[in-house]
């Protein structure tokens, strides 16, 4: 907490902790990489960023101001989700303006999406704080 994001490599036997420079936040709820290698970077206010493997920022993507994402995956078709304090599911879509859809509301889950599981079948199990475990189909997304 408060020293941004952190490479951790390993050489000679032993690790080291490199700063990365300007591509976190000073306080980082979340790092994920997904399949294509981009790096989602979630802060502790209302942005994700998008990194590349060279560690240039691709784009940002602002939530609504009272509300952070806690968590991200993908799914075996490569779709990212975010998980928000706020108890919704996003999904990323870059044809959006808000570079985001929502597959769950929080009228649905009120408590926050605290952590997310991919299952063979390709569903997303996704713990919740105070509403249990739920389970996320792709059938469910496209009703969204």
């Amino acid at each position: 907490a408060g020293y941004g994001l952190m490479r951790l490599t390993r050489g000679g036997g032993a690790y080291c902790l490199t700063p990365i420079s300007n591509i976190g936040y000073g306080n980082n709820n979340c790092v994920f990489c997904d399949p294509d290698g981009i790096i989602w970077v979630a802060g502790n206010g209302n942005a994700v960023r998008m990194v590349s493997t060279e560690l240039k920022i691709i784009d940002e993507i602002m939530l609504p101001e009272s509300e952070s994402v806690n968590t991200i995956t993908a799914d075996h078709d490569g779709n990212v989700f975010f998980g928000t304090t706020q108890g919704r599911v996003l999904i990323y879509d870059a044809n959006l303006p808000s570079k985001f859809r929502e597959i769950v509301s929080n009228k649905q889950n009120s408590m926050a999406v605290a952590c997310f599981c991919v299952n063979d079948d390709n569903s997303i199990l996704f713990g919740t704080d105070g509403h249990g475990v739920k389970r996320l189909t792709l059938d469910t997304c496209a009703a969204a």
